[in-house]
């Protein structure tokens, strides 16, 4: 079967059995995991663990070795023909592609565009929406991760925070069902990840899906349904925050924990200046 949307509680996002290999490095190693509609799950675990990977995969910015990905009960970037599966072509595989939005580490915008324009031109080129509703939608996106004041702004004008924000904005303004997080406050400035954690904050609040790797222990505890430890291509152990974070029961997450126990930057209060 190609999709999964005969049962009446279908995971937002289903990954089975999921292996992927870089030559002869195996970074997952039959990773299986489910998140729900309106679902938030946080992905911790150290650095080549597998994590980056793993949401690289979901969004098809990867191949897998072996597995399935599900979104909406719907097997992603392959199809089955004759008792096969066959890989979908690239302009197929960006079809499905468009009901997820990602935030990469980098911001990745174009330095020749202003924020504006960076948050129009996805949707011009990739939904054809008119240029009168691609601005009215890229300003509401840029309102809601409170850089409106900054639409007219080129990045090299704003700081990390702003950039970070502007490609949330970005990513929300093509209106995805589900939001991938792939460490958004790396490349931050310590003083300058709060603001962009309490726009994610927003969003979880929202109700939106979203699957998010992140090194902020604190945060994950915060915003998540869920927390998954992931330790050398493998999920170790998986659970409320209170459970994984809290109370870990594996030596791996217990390890992982010591090592990260240094209170990271707390999510803002308040609404992110411009």
């Amino acid at each position: 079967m190609t999709d999964r949307t005969s049962s009446a509680a279908v995971p937002k996002v289903s990954i089975v059995d999921l292996y992927k290999s870089f030559g002869p490095l195996e970074v997952l190693k039959g990773i299986s995991v489910n998140v729900n509609t309106t679902e938030v799950v946080s992905l911790l675990g150290p650095s080549g663990s597998g994590k980056s990977t793993l949401l690289r995969c979901v969004n098809q910015l990867e191949t897998a070795t072996r597995g399935q990905i599900y979104i909406d009960g719907r097997l992603q970037g392959q199809v089955e023909r004759h008792g096969k599966l066959h890989r979908l072509k690239a302009a197929e595989i960006a079809k499905q592609r468009l009901g997820g939005g990602m935030v990469f580490q980098q911001f990745n915008l174009f330095p020749n565009l202003t924020a504006l324009e960076n948050v129009v031109m996805p949707q011009r080129i990739v939904l054809r929406r008119s240029k009168s509703g691609a601005r009215d939608r890229a300003r509401t996106a840029l309102e809601r991760v409170g850089v409106d004041a900054r639409a007219d702004h080129y990045p090299a004008q704003l700081s990390g925070g702003q950039q970070q924000r502007v490609a949330i904005a970005r990513a929300l303004a093509m209106d995805p069902s589900l939001m991938l997080f792939d460490e958004p406050t790396s490349a931050l400035d310590p003083e300058l990840v709060g603001e962009v954690l309490s726009v994610i904050g927003e969003l979880a609040s929202t109700g939106m899906t979203m699957l998010v790797v992140t090194h902020e222990i604190a945060f994950a505890r915060d915003i998540s349904d869920r927390v998954i430890f992931i330790d050398d291509g493998i999920v170790v152990e998986q659970g409320a925050p209170a459970q994984v974070i809290d109370n870990p029961q594996h030596d791996r997450t217990r390890a992982f924990l010591k090592r990260h126990s240094g209170e990271p930057s707390p999510i803002c209060t308040t609404s992110p200046t411009s």
